[in-house]
């Protein structure tokens, strides 16, 4: 029984840390949009559309109202701006859907991984058992403590 609470927690902090990592990478390529200020966050937060180049003239079309965007032949620099705006699209887009899925998890995982250790390291006696799941428990807290600073729930409108 001892072991099994030490695997559960070690497991729970695995999967809160992977996500963790996940969500911090994904955050750095995209530019590093998390938190989200109060001043950005007017509803929920959507994934970005022009991920292609139709959809992209399409978006500039209805910015310029200028027709030329949607059938003639872009310069390099149109070109260049097009593809970078493209891909800081999808870096984003990945962030907002990765935030949806596993994020929203997080805030399930961390707390009870936090319980499963604390609840464990209370229980047991023997000194190594109660410093592998102290550890256990330090790293859940710092886990913890970044889901709440970059605000997964709160960032993508839900408040």
């Amino acid at each position: 029984m001892k072991s099994k609470h030490n695997i559960l927690a070690a497991i729970l902090t695995l999967i809160a840390c992977l996500i963790c990592i996940r969500i911090e990478v994904l955050n750095h390529q995209a530019g590093g949009p998390l938190p989200r200020s109060k001043k950005e966050i007017q509803g929920e937060w959507r994934p970005r559309i022009p991920t292609t180049e139709n959809s992209w003239r399409k978006s500039q079309f209805r910015e310029t109202l200028d027709n030329d965007y949607l059938t003639r032949e872009l310069s390099g620099i149109e070109r260049l701006a097009m593809s970078k705006a493209i891909e800081q699209n999808k870096r984003t887009n990945r962030l907002i859907y990765s935030l949806r899925s596993i994020g929203l998890l997080q805030y399930f995982v961390c707390p009870l991984a936090i319980v499963v250790a604390a609840s464990a390291t209370v229980r047991f006696r023997r000194k190594r058992l109660v410093m592998n799941l102290a550890a256990i428990l330090a790293v859940d807290i710092v886990v913890y403590i970044l889901m709440f600073f970059r605000a997964y729930y709160t960032s993508l409108g839900g408040i």
